[in-house]
């Protein structure tokens, strides 16, 4: 993660853009260096604290209730143990798009799997990214 927010840093510093020494642990927000730059927010997927992608947030999303989580889980793990021709990294990117090829629209992109409310925005794992976003979007300084 660290390495990771290194980069972030060095990549907006020439834009004028000074972040924290490390990440705000609810997500970094901060003000435009001059009037014709927008504020600039970072959060670092999949929660800002561990290492990841969307995909590892986005899983967390599905309703417990959820009946095809555990097969889609198996599928991917049978899958693996036969050939797999993926970077462990993105395993939850092969689950969660697996699950998502099993839903009522097969393939329906993450974004509108949530507005169809197959994933739950109002996941505990979800508030504090939607928080940051609040923060981000708002209209007043951070």
């Amino acid at each position: 993660m660290a390495r990771r927010w290194g980069q972030v840093v060095a990549s907006v510093e020439a834009d004028g853009y000074h972040l924290p020494e490390q990440p705000e642990p609810n997500g970094t927000v901060v003000s435009a260096p001059s009037i014709d730059r927008p504020r600039l927010g970072v959060w670092l997927m999949p929660d800002n604290k561990l290492p990841g992608m969307l995909e590892d947030l986005v899983v967390k999303l599905i309703p417990e209730s959820d009946n095809l989580l555990d097969p889609a889980t198996r599928a991917v793990e049978q899958a693996c143990s036969i050939d797999q021709r993926f970077e462990e990294t993105h395993r939850c990117r092969a689950l969660i798009h697996t699950w998502l090829a099993w839903q009522k629209k097969p393939g329906l992109p993450m974004g509108l799997a949530i507005a169809e409310r197959w994933l739950n925005p109002e996941s505990l794992h979800a508030d504090s990214f939607i928080d940051w976003l609040r923060r981000l979007y708002d209209q007043t300084p951070p």
